[in-house]
């Protein structure tokens, strides 16, 4: 891979580490007061095709004025009567004119090499002619039963069937089978239960799959209490009529036939369903501390897509409840065989039927394992290990690592931060750690574990080779790949048509602080926003396009000082460098969190073939941009009390490219207003913001779709896109110099006030249920993740004592114990 060096902004040719100041920079509104013109607002050579200047300039008139509306005085507009519905139907009123092939003739004979460092770098990547696009998968599974399992199976796709033999292999034939010696030989003929070459209470015909619960518990509880030792930490347990509620909150809750319940470090105990008490049960079973679930069918009902289906379902919700998982296996039983059924980052497999009465000692063996008290073997990460309290529930934990120089050191995890967790079964399984040094006093680090694909460049390589651009989060602590292969869970020599080999690597990075969804001011959260979008520059002045723009990327600095960012953008794992031309991608596209793409990315990765495809360029990410500020602002009614995340953020391909063009072309604020809490300036931040990005959204289009019923040819396009980007200077700054008028505003006496309330309007929303954290009394205000919307009553509330009589923290693990971590772990909301 080629090394780009970063522009050298003082001397102009490519060499050098960018340091742009993060003050004084070229802004929209540094042009004087009495100034119209484009050049004088961003200081820019501004070049102009066909007297048409390409896509920094505002619309020539609004479509509607509005009375009292001040009028435009030069780069010191002030809008805030001016609504985004308006700003929208002016773009559209008055849109480039890019269309002719004469326009792009004319422009290519004049065009002159782009003379900014920015400009520059970004024509670096016009070079590359196919983005990898996202796929859907199961991040945010919703719909019906059957639309679920749609996407489940369209996500996993090829699940090949391996021979039955492969199962003496994973729990293999040993010489002590048949030796005096041998516990298993021992217990199939002492226990009564394997008897004349079959286990007889297994009846040989059944007429309802109910009849076989009974013998197979009664087996398998054996099993476990037998061979295992009596294990107190596993119990085999018939569930098929026990409800376990999903993590997410994604549809009905599910019923595995057999569970093994489980304790132990990375296990905990779901809490109690509504209306349901914990002393009124005798355990308490759920996603959150099972080692296995297994299915029961009989042989006449024996169809392996429903089996699958089903249990793809079950075991998706044990990745999420125990982020620590690296696999999952269930089993498939019938009167009188049983296979494997096995899931990984990499997708899943399937075993062919083995006797149960011809092989006892192999089915024997694969119970055992499914319950071992070693967590390896059971599927588990045993770096990371938990505490629990009286209850069962996870109150404190660490994980292990290794520094840079190979030595041992050990993370206490901050358990009132959840970390952030990747909900698809096949893809990175990315899960982000918060946690805390050792000692008495500890400074922050973000632990991050990702399943990367072979091929992939390492992140550790990217974050050592941009380690000096400003505002990027690079400081690495430790580092470690191939901790686990997806490859080696399964037979040597295989071949399977969609199997992506995946790496399991650890990267441990100094982090000066929590997420952008713990901020403590409006001021602190625009800032935030504002410095994340400099450094995103910087980084694509290094030849860098980010390309995952998320809330959980941007980390707050809680000590930066006056001439530090507010903020760091992290996470380079999908970072693309300027490559040169590209004209294959890989045929595993994208996973990972949705609610930010761009317009143009949805349209990429809905497997639609008009409008033409393109590549993901620095503008997809200011749009991005435009989604995290929009994630608070609707978020959130107040600090650290969240709200209904608003409806056009959504994980679903298919409705999210029209969801956020109707709330940028046809609603915006005005319509579907925040709650109160935002002030006026975070308000007309969004109109501007959103004003700049229906703008952008609409070129493209333009750019893109069908003419004369033909898609453009790529030439065409590439020459169109490559005017839009001769705006690239201006773009950054028009969108940061919506920013610095936010903040001058939100710093004024009362700027950050909130709204009057008006009569309120209905408002689309989606529903504020959120399965990450069980029911709390309403006084008590849980800590925020990417999809909290548990329901609160006031920021001003008074906690109750500690059972000790002591002060209450908002955020107690006594209260709030981990919830992110929970597989049905919230009282139901029925």
């Amino acid at each position: 891979m080629p090394a780009f060096p970063a522009p050298d902004i003082e001397s102009g040719p490519l060499t050098g580490t960018p340091e742009l100041p993060f003050d004084n920079e070229p802004s929209v509104f540094d042009a004087p007061a009495d100034s119209n013109s484009l050049e004088a607002k961003f200081a820019i050579p501004i070049k102009v095709h066909n007297k048409t200047k390409i896509s920094l300039s505002k619309p020539k008139a609004r479509a509607a004025k509005k009375p009292g509306a001040a009028e435009s005085t030069g780069a010191q507009t002030d809008n805030r009567a001016h609504s985004l519905r308006g700003t929208m139907a002016d773009s559209r009123a008055h849109p480039p004119n890019l269309d002719s092939n004469s326009a792009s003739e004319a422009g290519d004979a004049t065009r002159k090499k782009p003379q900014t460092p920015l400009r520059r770098s970004q024509e670096l990547f016009e070079r590359m002619k196919l983005s990898t696009p996202m796929k859907a998968d199961s991040q945010n599974l919703k719909g019906t039963v059957k639309e679920q399992k749609a996407v489940l199976m369209g996500e996993l796709k090829d699940i090949p069937e391996f021979d039955a033999g492969y199962l003496k292999f994973l729990y293999g034939e040993k010489a002590s089978d048949t030796q005096e010696e041998d516990p298993i030989k021992t217990f199939l003929e002492t226990s009564g239960l394997y008897v004349g070459g079959r286990w007889i209470d297994i009846p040989r015909s059944v007429a309802k799959e109910k009849e076989l619960y009974p013998p197979l518990m009664k087996i398998i509880k054996a099993i476990v209490k037998g061979p295992g030792k009596g294990k107190p930490a596993r119990r085999a347990i018939d569930t098929h009529n026990t409800k376990f509620v999903h993590h997410d909150g994604e549809g009905e809750p599910t019923r595995p036939d057999i569970a093994i319940m489980a304790t132990g470090p990375s296990f905990q105990t779901p809490l109690p369903i509504a209306g349901q008490e914990q002393k009124e049960l005798k355990y308490m079973v759920g996603y959150s501390n099972v080692a296995a679930v297994f299915d029961v069918k009989r042989d006449a009902d024996n169809s392996t897509i429903e089996q699958i289906q089903q249990l793809m379902r079950y075991n998706r919700q044990i990745f999420i409840t125990q982020p620590n998982r690296k696999f999952c296996r269930s089993f498939i039983i019938t009167e009188t065989r049983w296979r494997l059924l096995h899931f990984d980052h990499s997708g899943a497999y399937l075993t062919g039927f083995l006797n149960l009465n011809e092989d006892p000692y192999t089915f024997v063996r694969a119970v055992l394992a499914l319950s071992s008290l070693d967590e390896e073997e059971v599927g588990l990460d045993s770096s990371i290990q938990w505490t629990t309290d009286e209850n069962g529930r996870k109150n404190g934990g660490t994980i292990t690592t290794v520094d840079l120089e190979n030595k041992e050191v050990i993370y206490r995890l901050i358990m009132t931060e959840p970390p952030v967790i990747q909900h698809a079964i096949s893809g990175t399984g990315t899960v982000c750690w918060y946690a805390l040094e050792m000692g008495d006093s500890p400074k922050r680090v973000l632990i991050k574990d990702t399943w990367r694909a072979d091929g992939r460049t390492l992140e550790y390589d990217f974050l050592t080779r941009f380690k000096d651009v400003k505002g990027i989060a690079t400081k690495v602590l430790g580092h470690q790949d191939n901790r686990a292969v997806t490859r080696t869970y399964r037979p040597k020599g295989f071949k399977a048509a969609y199997f992506f080999n995946r790496s399991l690597s650890r990267i441990v990075l100094r982090s000066p602080g929590p997420s952008l969804l713990y901020f403590t001011s409006q001021e602190q959260a625009i800032v935030a926003i504002r410095d994340a979008i400099k450094a995103h520059r910087n980084l694509l002045l290094a030849c860098m396009l980010h390309q995952d723009i998320t809330v959980n990327n941007i980390i707050l600095v809680e000590d930066g000082g006056e001439d530090g960012p507010s903020a760091l953008l992290s996470d380079l794992a999908m970072a693309m460098p300027a490559e040169g031309e590209r004209e294959k991608i890989s045929p595993e596209g994208r996973t990972g969190n949705k609610l930010f793409l761009s317009y143009a990315m949805h349209r990429n990765g809905g497997g639609e073939k008009d409008p033409a495809p393109v590549v993901q360029d620095y503008l997809d990410d200011l749009e991005a941009f435009f989604y995290v500020f929009c994630r608070l602002l609707y978020g959130f009614k107040g600090i650290r009390l969240p709200s209904n995340k608003p409806y056009f953020l959504t994980e679903d391909m298919e409705r999210a490219a029209d969801r956020k063009k109707r709330y940028l072309s046809e609603e915006g604020p005005d319509v579907y207003p925040p709650p109160l809490f935002w002030s006026p300036a975070c308000i007309q931040l969004c109109e501007e913001f959103g004003a700049f990005v229906y703008r952008i959204l609409t070129e493209k289009v333009n750019y893109r779709k069908r003419k004369a019923g033909k898609l453009p040819k790529p030439k065409d396009m590439a020459s169109k896109f490559s005017l839009l980007y001769d705006g690239i200077d201006g773009h950054y700054s028009e969108v940061i110099g919506y920013f610095n008028t936010a903040i001058d505003a939100l710093r004024e006496p009362g700027g950050s006030a909130p709204r009057p309330a008006p009569t309120p309007p209905s408002s689309p929303s989606e529903s504020s249920r959120d399965a990450r954290f069980h029911s709390l009394p309403p006084e008590v205000c849980p800590a925020p993740s990417d999809t909290i919307e548990a329901p609160v009553q006031s920021p001003q509330v008074s906690l109750p004592p500690t059972p000790s009589g002591g002060t209450r923290s908002r955020y107690s693990s006594a209260l709030h114990p981990n919830s992110d971590l929970i597989a049905g772990d919230r009282r139901s909301e029925k």
